[in-house]
Order: structure tokens, then C-alpha cells, then sequence
């Protein structure tokens, strides 16, 4: 269905398309991204340990997209945040907010069903998909990014904010996802899908959220930003999106039904000169990224791997 300007729409269609995006926010607003289990139970560890460093524990929290998620909500509310102040990097988050409240936030996070007949049912959703793709591009970036210069958490957490409106919808409008899903070999009209269903596009809805939620303008360039206003940024703000964006779309393509090998090897391409690295270290980096990923997400990558996106993913 396509959708023409307002100024050609009949009221009564314009009005319905306002509800329904009205309707869909409100979805939104109450939608949590759940956590693993597992991811929980290490972060809870590491914040009771008086060893561990605020390293240590923000690389265990960044591991989970739905904790990195709510925690950069909350250290950049009005409460933790007032004024201009953003904060990007976790680490600084973690001595922002206090470990108290890291907790509590941890204890109360929304956990994902794995086992039974709930992870039986959900396992197979886009949602599920997009959880384990975009923690897998996370720990790439977190690998790739010390040889370019670049900060390993704030490119995990770039990777982790890229995809937030899709993942937002899959669980707030799960089956009006199933749709747009259905149509992501056709980014257009996927997009074109979306603002029929829900009156979203999925970048649109991230990209008001993100600004709802008070989040870094580098998060909000990182889930979309015009190429000409990205190629006259510095090199970290730069280097971070771009990084993000092509991580991004070189495991979008090794999940599509049918693998594209030509593209993702141009994006392997594209990537490979962004990182300024010599051939074997960009290959022995990105492959260091996808075998932590399996190491410390065992059932994210469990389900990438049933799936097929793990054995047509080409590094």
C-alpha cells in the first residue's frame, strides 16, 4: 500500500493513520527488550565483586542488548542527566548511575524464556533473529574497533542502538512485524509495509525514541544519518556509524532466505578498507568477534546457527 502525502489523503484515512501510529507508540513506550538469563546472572556477579573494574562489568553488561538499552535510558534521563550532559560509553555510565542502581536495574530486567514450550514458540520470531544478529555484530565491533582507533564499548553499543525501532516493533506489533519481516529482502517496501501497518517506519520510530529518550547524537546518527552528513563528521563519530551500519549489513545479508555471497563480500570489502588493517589481522579480528559472541552467547548463537546465518555468513 503506498502512502502519498497528507495533503492527498481523505481525512478519514489521514485520521486512522494518526491513531494507528499513536496506538503503535504507546506499544512502544511499554515494550522491554528482554535479557538472557545468563547475561543477568554475569552481570550481577561482577557488580558484587569488589575485583572487577568498570571495564570488566561493561563488558558483560554491552553482551545484552536489552540491559545495554535500558541502562542508557536511564543514565540519560533527566534524573542521571540533566542539562546537555549524554553519556555514550558505559564504563562512565556505571560510575554516573553507582553499581546499586546498576543492579537493581539488572534484578528488574525482563528475562527471555529458554527452554519449554515459550522458547519452543518465540524462537523462530524476527524478534529473536534480531536480538542474536545485532548482539553479534556488538561483539564484532567491540573486536574490530581498538586497531581503528576507536572505542570497542561505544562501537558495541552503536551495533546494539542500529536496529532498536525493528526491535521494538517485532515485540510491540509482533504480528504487523511478521509483515514487514516477510518483505526484508526488499528494504523499500518493507519500509513501505511498515508505515501501513503501524504508521512507522522502523528508523523512524528508533530514531523518535532514541530523541524521547535523551540518548547521544552519536546513537541516533548510528540508527540513521545521511551519508553526506556522515562523511563530513570526524573520524570517530565516522568511523563508529560506519562501522555499525556495515556490520550490520553483512549479517543482514548472510540471514536472508537465499544468502547474497556477492554482497556480503563487498561489504567485507568495505569494511576491510574502513579499518585501515592489513587483510589477515581485519579477518583474524571480526573472526575473534563472531567466536566470543558464541563463547559468551551461547543461545543467541544457537539461534542464528539454526537458522543457517552462521554457515552462510562469509569471513
Amino acid at each position: 500500500m503506498a502512502i502519498v502525502s497528507s495533503t492527498s489523503v481523505p481525512v478519514s484515512a489521514s485520521g486512522r493513520l494518526l491513531r494507528t501510529r499513536e496506538k503503535v507508540l504507546h506499544l512502544a513506550h511499554q515494550a522491554d527488550i528482554g535479557s538472557v538469563p545468563r547475561n543477568i546472572r554475569a552481570v550481577l556477579a561482577l557488580a558484587g565483586d569488589m575485583r572487577s573494574s568498570a571495564s570488566d562489568l561493561a563488558r558483560a553488561i554491552l553482551a545484552d542488548p536489552g540491559l545495554t538499552i535500558q541502562l542508557f535510558k536511564k543514565a540519560n534521563s533527566a534524573f542521571f542527566a540533566p542539562g546537555k550532559q549524554q553519556i555514550s560509553q558505559m564504563s562512565h555510565l556505571i560510575v554516573l548511575i553507582g553499581l546499586e542502581n546498576v543492579m537493581a536495574l539488572a534484578v528488574s530486567q525482563p528475562t527471555i524464556p529458554i527452554e519449554g514450550p515459550a522458547f519452543r514458540r518465540l524462537r523462530t520470531r524476527p524478534f529473536f533473529h534480531l536480538l542474536a544478529r545485532t548482539s553479534l555484530a556488538s561483539f564484532m565491533a567491540r573486536s574490530l574497533a581498538p586497531d581503528m582507533d576507536l572505542d570497542p564499548q561505544k562501537a558495541a553499543a552503536c551495533c546494539i542502538f542500529k536496529p532498536l525501532g525493528h526491535m521494538i516493533l517485532s515485540i510491540a506489533v509482533p504480528r504487523s512485524y511478521e509483515m514487514v519481516w516477510r518483505n526484508r529482502t526488499r528494504p523499500q517496501e518493507s519500509d513501505s509495509t511498515a508505515r501501513s501497518f503501524t504508521g512507522w517506519t522502523p528508523n523512524e520510530l528508533g530514531l523518535f525514541l532514541a530523541q524521547k529518550w535523551n540518548l547521544p547524537t552519536l546513537f541516533k546518527n548510528s540508527i540513521s544519518c545521511p551519508q553526506h552528513r556522515i562523511k563530513r563528521m570526524k573520524w570517530e563519530s565516522k568511523g563508529l556509524i560506519e562501522l555499525s551500519g556495515g556490520l550490520h549489513m553483512l549479517l543482514y545479508l548472510a540471514g536472508l532466505p537465499t544468502a547474497r555471497r556477492r554482497l556480503q563480500e563487498k561489504v567485507l570489502d568495505e569494511l576491510h578498507e574502513l579499518s585501515g588493517l592489513s587483510r589477515k589481522r581485519f579477518n583474524k579480528e571480526i573472526t575473534k568477534g563472531l567466536r566470543d559472541f558464541e563463547e559468551e552467547n551461547k543461545l543467541l548463537y544457537k539461534i542464528l546457527e539454526d537458522q543457517d546465518l552462521i554457515q552462510q555468513l562469509v569471513i
